[in-house]
């Protein structure tokens, strides 16, 4: 994101790339925090420190890779609070989330 000042950068040290890695980004928090701020984000950029596959993985990956992209959602917030503690789960609206099934993926031990 940039929030006036530059992008903001995420990089995990260790990814487990199945298990979560690329389900998550900039969260509520940091939207509502640029609010507050007075800033208007933008740009997320992620580097992956440690990315690695597990061999028990392989077809839970194929099977990603297979999947048809969609469009990314969008999330914007419904009003602006008085301060950061006083957001509600209310205020927060995703716009065009169609996801597809689960990929189950067990842990690799």
């Amino acid at each position: 994101m940039i929030w006036g000042f530059g992008p903001v950068f995420l990089w995990p040290t260790a990814t487990d790339d199945r298990c979560g890695s690329g389900k998550w980004g900039a969260s509520p928090a940091a939207l509502a925090l640029a609010q507050q701020a007075g800033l208007q984000p933008s740009d997320l950029v992620w580097f992956g420190g440690d990315v690695h596959l597990y061999l028990n993985h392989i077809e839970q990956a194929q099977g990603q890779l297979e999947r048809e992209p969609r469009p990314f959602p969008t999330m914007r917030l419904t009003r602006q609070a008085s301060s950061i503690d006083d957001y509600r789960i209310e205020d927060f609206e995703v716009e065009g989330y169609s996801p597809h099934a689960a990929i189950k993926v067990d842990v690799a031990v």
